[in-house]
């Protein structure tokens, strides 16, 4: 079912990709750069889209499994450290 005005709204389909979207920053009206502009886009695209492995088949998968959900974790832990760092930095300026 779609929104009056907006077709899209409920629609099972894939968005847009970065070739379809358009090339002008809300903030600034210029035309973005298309080498930067269409790396990020097409790395969204990528990230979003791309499946993740299961713990399913022969070996190699399942190790590329492991793999896959060992690297989140430090990835994600990293993050969330250099976030409280940066925060704990902020607080420290501001007390």
């Amino acid at each position: 079912m779609a929104v009056a005005g907006n077709p899209g709204a409920h629609s099972t389909t894939r968005p847009r990709t970065h070739e379809e979207r358009p090339r002008m920053s809300a903030v600034t009206m210029h035309h973005t750069t298309p080498a930067t502009g269409s790396r990020v886009a097409h790395l969204v695209d990528t990230v979003r889209w791309a499946p993740a492995p299961r713990f399913e088949g022969d070996a190699a998968h399942k190790w590329r499994f492991v793999g896959y959900v060992g690297g989140s974790m430090l990835a994600w832990t990293a993050a969330g450290l250099l976030l409280a760092a940066g925060i704990g930095r902020l607080i420290g300026l501001l007390g």
